[in-house]
């Protein structure tokens, strides 16, 4: 198949991107891969073209956005649609609903492709990207209104979790869908062992410590004053906090944080890299309000650790706690320090929960969910080939 994938800065930090970096890789083994995207940074576009050789990069002036992130769009134009022509893919993959997937997805309709659209955001996450004011509440009404005509009118609709879809059956009324989660690789998360010294050096730990760890979006959504405020709490203990991450509440945190001697704020690092993190870790904390599905969980599972998860509403991240660790009240601190306590004082729990996360992450194989994209896809070719 020819599959057209429009992923706008595909290079910036967020989940679903990532996501998007990992089906385009999954997806190009087998069918070519046409990415519709903004303006990429030369080396970041190299190693794109690299990882992945049935990849042709079409790139195209942006606008600057307006969440947290400075996620940029492709402002529709004569070029892209000159290309769409020359392209004729046979199915288009949408992953985030904006102004040039709108443009493609009338394009796809005319010319009668099939048009996938992966439900990564929606009206709550969209909140959570914006500065609380009038203008915000002008844009996210515009947004919300752009978001749900996309989904509405795709052929097809991919939820990373069932959590997702129920989330949106009041506001999207397409029903044409399936629930395919973002996986994990297990053979890039894996537990590693190696260099564990160096990277103790690197970032000034101890080598005795228990480590508890976060990785994430420095954003609302994220929920991580609380795990903060709980760091407090074992500031005379041998227990470190890992923080992985960017985003715009970094500043805020780093500095009111700053005397901590048992936080360590790592910032955004490599996969390989963040894997040799998780492989020294001991407890993975997600203290999120919202995710749709959370693949950082899927990583520290395959890497071995036992997960603490918070219990709101909105957190999807739920759906992986089975006997592998524990769920606490996103709002207490104390509920979080006493689950986190049990397992750092009970090294026999946490290698129990450690097994079972591994065990967990087996269900969720990458190359599985691949399969089951490539198998919808094929089944909307082959069904528009008929009609």
């Amino acid at each position: 198949m020819k599959i057209l994938i429009i992923c706008e800065s595909i290079n910036t930090l967020g989940g679903s991107l990532v996501s998007a970096s990992r089906f385009i890789s999954g997806l190009s083994v087998n069918n070519q891969i046409i990415l519709y995207t903004t303006k990429l940074p030369k080396d970041f576009k190299l190693n794109l073209k690299l990882q992945n050789k049935n990849v042709i990069i079409r790139e195209y002036f942006s606008s600057f956005g307006t969440g947290g992130q400075k996620f940029k769009h492709i402002l529709p134009n004569f070029s892209l649609k000159k290309d769409f022509n020359l392209d004729h893919p046979d199915l288009i993959y949408s992953i985030h609903p904006s102004l040039v997937s709108k443009y493609v997805l009338k394009l796809a309709k005319k010319n009668k492709i099939p048009f996938v659209s992966h439900v990564h955001v929606d009206k709550d996450q969209l909140s959570f990207q914006l500065p609380d004011n009038i203008l915000s509440k002008i844009i996210l009404k515009q947004l919300n209104k752009l978001m749900y005509f996309v989904y509405n009118n795709s052929s097809y609709l991919i939820y990373p979790s069932k959590s997702a879809f129920d989330r949106n059956t009041s506001f999207i009324q397409n029903k044409n869908y399936c629930i395919i989660s973002n996986g994990i690789d297990l053979n890039t998360f894996k537990k590693d062992k190696t260099n564990k010294l160096t990277l103790l050096r690197k970032y000034n730990l101890t080598n005795n410590s228990k480590k508890v760890l976060f990785v994430g979006r420095f954003n609302k959504e994220k929920n991580l004053d609380l795990l903060l405020k709980v760091t407090k709490l074992y500031s005379h203990k041998a227990i470190e906090f890992l923080i992985v991450g960017e985003g715009n509440l970094k500043k805020k945190y780093v500095e009111k944080y700053a005397a901590s001697k048992n936080i360590a704020f790592l910032g955004f690092i490599s996969i390989e890299e963040l894997i040799k993190v998780y492989s020294i870790s001991d407890i993975f904390v997600l203290p999120s309000i919202f995710e749709l599905e959370g693949m950082v969980v899927l990583e520290a599972m395959a890497c071995g650790l036992p997960v603490l998860i918070s219990n709101h509403k909105d957190n999807a991240s739920k759906q992986f706690v089975n006997d592998n660790g524990f769920i606490f009240k996103y709002n207490s601190t104390n509920d979080l320090k006493e689950k986190l306590d049990l397992l750092l004082q009970n090294d026999n729990l946490r290698k129990r929960m450690s097994k079972q996360s591994l065990k967990i992450a087996k269900q969720y194989s990458f190359n599985n969910s691949v399969k089951k994209m490539e198998l919808v896809f094929k089944k909307l070719v082959n069904k528009n080939r008929i009609n």
